[in-house]
């Protein structure tokens, strides 16, 4: 069996989190670099991202379809795989590159905290995995 870079290493989605932060996934939906075919329980894993700032003018040049929805950051979809075409791909870099130029929070210690409550969300807390596990959009 042979696997695809792109879909376990590239991103391809960003999931907002209950928290206010963001989760990057592959495009199996599990964080980049996690290669299983496992559930597996985001909070479990010291993988949130917190952006200085994130708005709906920057979700759109980030979005493949232009989307202003911060909830869901789609950077491409299955019509617009970048390794199908070099005008994919190019589209795709111009993409990554507007979200490595994000600035973040430092939370390394503080993964899937509310920062107005200092709470930590359970990984377990079944009202936010429920709403959110379908997460294709």
């Amino acid at each position: 069996m042979s696997l695809d870079f792109r879909k376990i290493y590239l991103p391809y989605c960003l999931l907002k989190h209950a928290s206010g932060g963001y989760i990057v996934l592959n495009r199996n939906y599990k964080p980049i670099g996690f290669s299983t075919n496992e559930y597996l329980i985001y909070e479990d894993y010291p993988i949130e991202v917190k952006f200085l700032r994130l708005s709906k003018a920057t979700a759109v040049k980030l979005s493949w379809n232009k989307s202003d929805n911060l909830n869901k950051i789609f950077l491409y979809h299955d019509g617009t795989i970048p390794t199908v075409s070099t005008e994919n791909m190019k589209n795709y870099l111009k993409r990554l590159e507007i979200l490595a130029k994000l600035k973040m929070k430092d939370i390394r210690k503080n993964h899937f905290v509310n920062e107005k409550t200092g709470v930590k969300y359970d990984a377990y807390n079944l009202e936010w995995s429920q709403r959110n596990r379908n997460i294709d959009g």
